[in-house]
């Protein structure tokens, strides 16, 4: 058995070196807004990146179409868009209205290479209807997903991990 790590992690037909580090675009705790850091990762080059989702979809249209534009071009220099969910802001801002429908919009309509797929923090108490309910939603988060590759998370009570 081969117990060798593996060093990069392809992406869209994207190499990134491991150990790598994707700094986060979030309007949770932040200085400047999700547009603004946006334009400022791009402007540095930053090769990957995760977005939240809730973001683009709370933004207001003119917003919507300038993150539409720069996660187009951020794909067109291959950089490596990831997709958050948005639940951490759905928690933070404690938002009931952010939905797997508002996340599948997001899915539909904008560019990236890789998703987080839309995770319910109070998971169900067994294995096996965890293992139900998170290949769900990844298999309807693929659906919307444009070819990108969704990437469960997976929330479970302490006694199952």
């Amino acid at each position: 058995m081969d117990t060798s790590r593996a060093i990069n992690l392809f992406i869209g037909g994207i190499s990134i070196p491991l150990p790598c580090f994707f700094p986060s675009i979030s309007s949770v705790k932040t200085n400047l807004s999700p547009l603004e850091y946006l334009r400022l990762l791009l402007a540095l080059k930053q090769p990957h990146f995760l977005i939240s989702a809730y973001d683009i979809y709370k933004s207001d249209i003119n917003s919507q179409k300038k993150f539409s534009a720069l996660l187009k071009k951020a794909s067109s220099v291959n950089t490596v868009v990831l997709l958050d969910s948005g639940n951490y802001e759905k928690y933070w801002k404690a938002d009931p209205s952010w939905t797997p429908n508002h996340f599948a919009s997001v899915l539909k309509s904008h560019t990236f290479q890789l998703a987080f797929s839309f995770d319910e923090k109070d998971s169900p108490s067994s294995k096996s209807r965890i293992i139900s309910s998170v290949e769900a939603g990844v298999l309807r988060d693929q659906h919307w997903s444009k070819g990108a590759t969704i990437a469960p998370i997976v929330h479970a009570p302490a006694p199952l991990l």
